[in-house]
């Protein structure tokens, strides 16, 4: 019984020992921060539309403006295709004349398009008298203005997008590669480290070393060299078969354990948010450290003198040449942040003026609407007439009516003109009426002057 006790403890105490205790893994905060970093270069990200808006945004509302314009003007433009001005033997050699430009070619278009839809079931079919109306020519006119409105909304963003082109899919992605693996890596891949190692890890963790690129600084804090057996990441990034010398000839078997780990996790969707909010997790792994030599700011676990070299249960990068310390400008930085921002500033970039493209298609959307309205309006008006003047009309035909059934004597009534006595009647009939001709003569070109005004 005593044998089996011994045997099993003994099993126990060499598990232990082969595992390393967990106290040991003193940088897998910093892994876990800087393998978020690493993943954003392998993540999904959709480039936003930013592309230019085209001419069919409005070749709705443009169609509609040449349905209300001058009727004459109107005339002149080809109703088929066959009969184009572009196309006609006087655009052979086109100089400055107007019917051979490009934008009076887009006027025959919409003008084919208007004559192809007889029926008026995509746009009205304004009858020509009421264009010539007072209603009609207002509402050209307002038409004409929203219209040009709609143009510049869209030559402003198409603006703001020519200045924007460039920018891509390509220039977010590619920037948080070279942030994650160095320059000379694989678009999208973290799967090798680009940076070269010396054989000293002080050198290669200082900066101006040490933060050109996530998986340099990966390797400061994680990998174990030959004089250390400690698992500062965990016995998968930080394993004991990876206790070679530090240089460049044993890199690549040190970041393949740590990229494993890193390599495991789910593939972000990339969006500006996220960049911003995975590089400040990283950079508040910066932590103060001091000793009787003096202070530093350090990622990972630094030996007791603050610096960053081999040394058992330690790895740790230390930004040194970007530490403020005294009354001059410092002049390190961390690469792989600077790369990471551009990327931020791109996708956000990218979002913004999606954005943009968005409000100014709804504005355009809206302004349209206004002005078909405004045309259907017009299309259903009383020859062209609001229905201020049509109420009016009415009013005024009323009014000038005069009240002939209650005149009662003959004199009286032939003294209306409007009214008549109706001597050839009897009885009852005998009275004064409404003369009918006569008051129409009287009330319409009343109505036509209140029209005209």
């Amino acid at each position: 019984m005593y044998h089996a006790i011994a045997v099993i403890v003994s099993v126990l105490v060499h598990m232990q020992k082969c595992r390393g205790a967990t106290n040991e893994h003193t940088n897998v905060a910093d892994l876990q921060a800087l393998c978020d970093l690493m993943n954003l270069a392998k993540g999904t990200y959709a480039t936003p539309d930013t592309t230019e808006i085209n001419q069919e945004a409005l070749n709705e509302i443009e169609i509609i403006n040449i349905s209300v314009a001058d009727p004459k003007w109107r005339a002149t433009l080809a109703a088929e295709a066959k009969n184009k001005k572009k196309d006609s033997a006087d655009c052979k050699t086109p100089g400055s004349k107007e019917r051979c430009k490009p934008y009076y070619e887009l006027w025959e278009n919409h003008n084919i398009a208007l004559a192809a839809d007889k029926a008026g079931e995509q746009y009205p079919k304004i009858d020509p008298a009421k264009l010539k109306a007072a209603l009609g020519r207002s509402t050209s006119i307002m038409i004409s203005g929203l219209t040009e409105r709609a143009a510049a909304i869209r030559d402003q963003y198409n603006t703001q997008a020519a200045q924007h082109k460039g920018t891509s899919t390509a220039d977010v992605v590619t920037q948080l590669t070279l942030a994650a693996a160095g320059p000379n890596t694989e678009k999208g891949s973290t799967v090798t480290c680009t940076v070269t190692l010396t054989s000293t890890r002080a050198t290669d963790c200082t900066l101006p070393k040490g933060m050109t690129a996530v998986c340099e600084t990966l390797l400061c804090v994680c990998a174990q060299d030959n004089t250390q057996n400690k698992n500062l990441c965990g016995t998968v990034a930080s394993p004991d078969n990876r206790r070679e010398a530090w240089g460049e000839s044993s890199k690549s078997g040190k970041w393949n354990a740590i990229n494993s780990v890193c390599a495991a996790q789910n593939k972000p969707t990339i969006t500006p948010e996220l960049i911003i909010q995975r590089l400040q997790a990283a950079l508040s792994r910066i932590k103060h450290h001091i000793n009787a030599a003096g202070e530093h700011l350090i990622i990972g676990t630094a030996a007791a003198a603050g610096t960053c070299e081999s040394a058992d249960g330690k790895g740790c990068v230390n930004p040194k040449t970007m530490t403020y310390q005294a009354a001059t400008a410092v002049t390190g930085s961390v690469s792989w942040a600077k790369a990471i921002e551009a990327a931020a500033a791109a996708a956000q970039n990218n979002a913004d003026l999606a954005k943009s493209k968005i409000a100014a298609l709804n504005a355009i959307s809206a302004i349209t609407r206004e002005a078909r309205q405004l045309a259907s309006a017009l299309n259903l008006s009383n020859k062209g007439e609001s229905l201020l003047e049509e109420s009016t009309k009415t009013s005024i035909a009323t009014t000038s009516k005069p009240d002939c059934a209650a005149i009662t004597q003959p004199d009286q009534c032939r003294s209306k003109g409007e009214c008549e006595w109706n001597d050839k009647a009897t009885g009852t009939d005998k009275k004064c009426k409404l003369n009918t001709t006569a008051a129409s003569e009287q009330t319409t070109p009343a109505a036509e002057t209140a029209g005209e005004q």
